[in-house]
């Protein structure tokens, strides 16, 4: 058995086999880091349009887009 471990996306890349994959480092370091700074809560949205839907709330937009 072969074990093959991409940290970051990359175009073109095909497999021959079955693919896993888990992301969870960053998005819960990033959430933890941004309680632990003071945020209050956190809005996690599955679009770009949902999240600026909170344009005139009192909030901070933070993400990523294709990661």
């Amino acid at each position: 058995m072969r074990l093959r471990v991409d940290v970051l996306p990359s175009e073109g890349v095909v497999y021959p086999d079955v693919v896993l994959v888990v992301d969870v480092i960053r998005a819960t370091t990033t959430a933890a880091c941004l309680l632990e700074a003071g945020a209050e809560a956190l809005y996690l949205v599955d679009s770009l349009e949902a999240a600026r839907a909170f344009k005139d709330e009192d909030v901070v937009l933070a993400g990523e887009v294709g990661g």
